[in-house]
C-alpha cells in the first residue's frame, strides 16, 4: 500500500527515503522528500506522526502489561521492546506514513490560556498522576 503524492498519486518512492522522512528523538520540523514522478517537495502529515507514536506507545504498554501478568523475566521484557520498535521502525512506519504538499510545520496555540494551560500543563501533570497511580497500584518497579 504505501504513501502517495497528492499531485500525481505515485506511490513509488523507495524504501530508503520513507524511512528518511521518519522523525527521530527530538525532531520538530519535518524532513523534506521529493516525489520521484512530478518532482513535488513533500513532508509528513501531522496525523501519521501521532499515529505513529500512538501506535508504538500503546503496543509497548500492552506488550509490557501482557508480560506483567505472565510473570515473565526482564530480559523477555527488554527483547519484547526491542522487536516492537524494530517492527515498528523497518514494517509499519513506510506502510503508515501519509505525505502532503512542504509547508512549514506549524504548532497549534491556543488564544485562550484556559485552554493553553489546562491542555499544556494540566493534562501532561494528570498523565502523570496517573502514571504513578496505575505504577503503585499494580506493582511496578518493584
Amino acid at each position: 500500500m504505501g504513501p502517495s503524492c497528492p499531485r500525481c498519486r505515485n506511490s513509488n518512492f523507495s524504501y530508503r527515503a520513507l524511512l528518511s522522512v521518519h522523525p527521530s528523538f527530538g525532531e520538530f520540523s519535518p524532513a523534506r522528500i521529493n516525489c520521484p514522478a512530478c518532482g513535488l517537495a513533500l513532508r509528513v502529515t501531522a496525523r501519521s506522526r501521532l499515529e505513529g507514536a500512538g501506535g508504538v506507545v500503546i503496543s509497548l504498554i500492552g506488550v509490557m502489561v501482557l508480560l506483567g501478568r505472565a510473570h515473565a523475566r526482564e530480559w523477555l521484557g527488554i527483547v519484547a521492546a526491542t522487536s516492537i520498535l524494530a517492527a515498528y521502525y523497518f514494517v509499519f512506519w513506510p506502510i503508515i506514513v501519509r505525505l502532503k504538499p512542504w509547508t512549514p510545520f506549524q504548532y497549534w496555540l491556543p488564544k485562550s490560556r484556559i485552554v493553553g494551560y489546562s491542555l499544556y500543563l494540566l493534562a501532561p501533570v494528570a498523565l502523570m498522576i496517573l502514571l504513578f497511580y496505575l505504577g503503585v497500584l499494580f506493582g511496578w518497579g518493584m
